[in-house]
């Protein structure tokens, strides 16, 4: 038999599927039959997790009241768990302006015992929102909180030293920065585009092209990767490769295909 940690995956990772096939209303089934069943029963954290599918589900099929109320009732709840809770799904849906109060709230409330290692999850979603919505200085502020109680946390390692070079600045700190998150995992394709990312930026192509063909290597089809080794083979001189790299980017219709489109306009290759 199934047991419940392992039924509660197979729901979400269903409703997923059904949803990406627009088949919301059958997404909607699978999860109202397990809301009545017995698997989520005293778990307070698991029966929010399938409310919170729930309103998902409802948004896509244009039942924005429900999914607003079920959200607002999990929101009374003043426990960090539920914050987390809510702030993936307000991500999910790239709504981070929504998220900041949620985690504002959530950090200066006093946390149970079994919550305060929460903290370091909050403050690094709270980072997240504020550089998603271009408030770059808060964010730069929530990162640190998060390396100030866990100095080798490599997901903040990362985001904030890229987020330091996509802006030009800090470029030597992001650098180490990030060599710390790639130290901790050297095969993360986000962390090594990163690294050359911050390289390309320094001036130092040819550890760029390390790098970044070998982030393209773990990761051949993700449309960031592909549109910063393109840009590393324009500083080369490379066109014709920077054109295909180019082309494989707008492909993926990423959320700066315009951006990648225009690039390759201004290389006179056409925007296709």
């Amino acid at each position: 038999s199934v047991d419940a940690g392992m039924h509660r995956e197979i729901v979400y990772l269903l409703s997923d599927s059904l949803i990406k096939l627009e088949r919301g209303e059958d997404a909607l089934a699978v999860v109202s039959s397990a809301a009545g069943a017995n698997w989520v029963e005293g778990a307070n954290l698991d029966q929010r997790r399938l409310q919170l599918k729930r309103a998902e589900i409802l948004e896509t099929l244009d039942r924005g009241e429900e999914a607003a109320a079920i959200v607002a009732g999990i929101a009374e709840s003043p426990d960090r768990s539920a914050a987390l809770l809510l702030v993936n799904y307000y991500q999910r849906q790239t709504r981070f302006e929504a998220m900041i109060p949620i985690l504002r709230d959530a950090l200066d409330a006093t946390p149970s015992a079994d919550e305060a290692a929460l903290e370091v999850d909050l403050y690094f979603s709270l980072g997240m929102a504020y550089e998603r919505t271009g408030k770059f200085s808060e964010a730069d502020e929530a990162f640190r909180e998060v390396l100030t109680r866990e100095p080798e946390d490599d997901r903040t390692l990362n985001y904030l030293g890229y987020m330091w070079a996509e802006r030009g600045e800090r470029l030597d700190e992001a650098l180490s920065l990030i060599e710390r998150a790639v130290a901790i995992e050297p095969d993360n394709p986000a962390y090594v585009d990163s690294l050359g990312w911050a390289h390309y930026r320094l001036g130092n192509y040819d550890r760029a092209r390390d790098s970044l063909e070998y982030a393209a290597r773990l990761l051949p089809e993700d449309a960031t990767i592909l549109e910063h080794l393109g840009d590393l083979y324009v500083a080369l001189e490379f066109p014709e490769k920077a054109r295909e790299l180019y082309r494989r980017a707008v492909a993926r219709n990423d959320e700066n295909v315009e951006g990648v489109r225009r690039k390759l306009s201004e290389l006179g290759l056409g925007g296709s």
